[in-house]
């Protein structure tokens, strides 16, 4: 594995930014990821920085300028679980149209992800206590209430100015806000109870999902779930029956997944 003299050290708030301007999402295996669980992926190699020609050339294949992309910058970061960084390790993305395709999607996405962080923090101090607030509430050893809770007594406008809008938090470390809510209710699965859970669960659907898992209605693990397929009698995720590409008897309609 290639040597990377100057390694790229995150900063909480370009962590967070990352992850949430990306969809809170894995980009590698597109499983959702909680933000305690992030780590960043460069999508071209870090080590590039150190081989002047072969990052030129990488570059060039790929349509981009060297003077103008930069290996380490907003166009050539994503959010990733460790294990999904670890197994890609340091390979050059092999040039593809789908590979063109995240590229290009990550280079748009890079103002929003710069604009997000100069909102949030305009200097180092702030870029610390925000790290340390959004540490401490991932795992778990403050809540939002508790914040609240906190800073109300020091001055009444506080929770206006910190929380212009309502949040909902999820399992596992998730969190949503109200007007990003695409859709909610009770998981859509044909049980009396969801995946390791006694009763149904009460879902709620970010409107960052993909479409064909929002409509389907299903908690995620109900979604992942493995099982014999009523429409073409073989095995897939029950969120998948019906889906183009993966059940060999699609719905007719895919938009509305029905016939």
């Amino acid at each position: 594995m290639p040597t990377i003299r100057n390694k790229k050290k995150f900063s909480e708030l370009e962590r967070f930014a990352i992850w949430k301007c990306h969809g809170e999402r894995c980009w590698r295996c597109t499983e959702p990821l909680s933000y305690k669980e992030t780590t960043i992926d460069h999508f071209f190699p870090e080590y590039l920085l150190d081989d002047n020609d072969r990052r030129k050339e990488v570059l060039l294949q790929y349509g981009q300028n060297d003077e103008r992309f930069q290996i380490n910058g907003f166009e050539n970061w994503l959010p990733c679980h460790s294990r999904c960084n670890q197994i890609k390790g340091t390979v050059i993305p092999e040039f593809v149209p789908g590979n063109m395709l995240i590229l290009k999607k990550l280079i748009d996405k890079s103002n929003e992800v710069n604009r997000t962080i100069q909102k949030l923090a305009s200097d180092k101090k702030k870029d610390k206590v925000f790290g340390s607030i959004l540490y401490s509430l991932d795992n778990g050893t403050i809540s939002f209430e508790d914040l609240i809770d906190f800073i109300n007594p020091l001055n009444n406008e506080i929770k206006i100015k910190i929380l212009p809008k309502s949040l909902i938090l999820l399992q596992g470390g998730y969190w949503v806000y109200q007007d990003e809510i695409a859709r909610e209710g009770l998981c859509m699965c044909e049980r009396n109870h969801c995946v390791d859970s006694e009763s149904k669960v009460y879902c709620y659907f970010p409107s960052n999902l993909p479409q064909w898992v929002i409509r389907t209605g299903l908690y995620f693990k109900c979604y992942d779930e493995i099982i014999m397929c009523p429409r073409c009698n073989q095995e897939h995720k029950r969120g998948h029956i019906g889906k183009q590409g993966v059940c060999s008897n699609p719905y007719k309609d895919q938009l509305q997944q029905k016939d």
